[in-house]
């Protein structure tokens, strides 16, 4: 079913008023699958006080800032490999054995700049690091096969993952993922997990017709967020958030983000690609990453810097261990217990 949508921005930009979207895949999905993006949605309630502003990641364990650095969280938006899934170690077992058949080691180091990005492009940075005899193409060919292979019996949910989305989704605080996985992907990676992620109201994936450019860009939490606004803006209180499955859709129209609009949507992210492009929305970030990454050095990602020499990006970002210790009530969302 072809949906519309409004047009894309140019990076650093920020969300003009939305109308309602819908997730936008393929025609050819199972009708088990259908329940993936269909769910009912309790009325919203009191989104919450206000969220505390957290300091730079990449260094420490983040503490709050002072009760003056505040901004009220409404739409949380997941990224997913890694995030909310624990595909990345699939991922790299994948990459391991390819280029290890080639005679070269696929590191953590070579990881990190490839996380979170479109798969030719992290094709192309690993070629071109290793050196390897083969094209983009053939080498994520060969790495597929062992995805899929591998896919269906080790990928589980990230600790954490199940409370909070289920928390924040009986709060009623609207869901989105962005991610860079192509439909095709990530419906094999989420099939085991049906009941979590029909909690989600928008899912924009990579190859999305919305999307022209990948993380870090930051298009795809852009277009999530604005899909997310048209279904609140169109529904109202309460009632059925019905999920369709479109073949083609049109950009959103998205444009600078001059007033600080999107300063209220709450994006968990675990790669430094999209924490980039999750600032560059004007959103807050919850940096949640692997600790192997963060080993690899900050200074071997141009963002962190950035965030070190900007106050306004500091003040966004939180770094967590763990989605077990994120505290709702730190966001201004009621806690676990409430």
């Amino acid at each position: 079913m072809a949906i519309r949508t409004s047009a894309l921005l140019l990076l650093y930009g920020s969300l003009m008023p939305a109308e309602r979207f819908c997730v936008s895949c393929s025609r050819n999905v199972s009708p088990s699958m259908l329940g993936f993006f269909q769910t009912k949605r309790p009325a919203p309630s009191q989104r919450g006080r206000e969220p505390v502003y957290l300091n730079n990641p990449g260094v420490r364990e983040n503490t709050n800032y002072g009760e003056s650095e505040r901004c009220k969280v409404t739409h949380c938006i997941f990224d997913l490999d890694g995030l909310l899934l624990n595909t990345e170690e699939v991922n790299t077992i994948a990459n391991q054995e390819v280029c290890g058949g080639f005679g070269k080691e696929y590191t953590w180091a070579i990881k990190s700049k490839m996380m979170g990005r479109p798969r030719l492009e992290g094709a192309r940075i690993t070629i071109e690091a290793l050196d390897l005899p083969i094209d983009p193409e053939e080498y994520l060919n060969k790495r597929n096969q062992i995805v899929k292979r591998l896919t269906p019996t080790r990928t589980q949910t990230m600790p954490g993952v199940e409370r909070l989305v289920r928390h924040l989704h009986r709060l009623g605080m609207p869901l989105g993922i962005a991610t860079s996985s192509r439909r095709e992907s990530f419906l094999l990676k989420t099939q085991k997990f049906p009941s979590l992620f029909n909690l989600f109201d928008v899912i924009v994936m990579g190859d999305d017709p919305a999307i022209r450019k990948g993380k870090p860009s930051p298009e795809c939490y852009l277009e999530a967020v604005a899909r997310l606004r048209r279904n609140g803006e169109t529904e109202g209180d309460g009632g059925e958030r019905q999920h369709r499955l479109a073949e083609q859709s049109t950009p959103s129209e998205t444009g600078l983000d001059k007033e600080g609009v999107n300063e209220s949507v709450l994006v968990f992210e675990d790669a430094p690609s999209g924490l980039e492009g999750a600032l560059a929305a004007g959103m807050q970030v919850c940096f949640v990453p692997d600790q192997r990454l963060l080993d690899q050095g900050v200074q071997s990602f141009p963002v962190f810097e950035q965030i070190a020499k900007d106050e306004r990006l500091r003040r966004r970002v939180r770094q967590l261990k763990s989605l077990e210790n994120f505290e709702p009530e730190a966001f201004g969302i009621p806690p676990f217990n409430s």
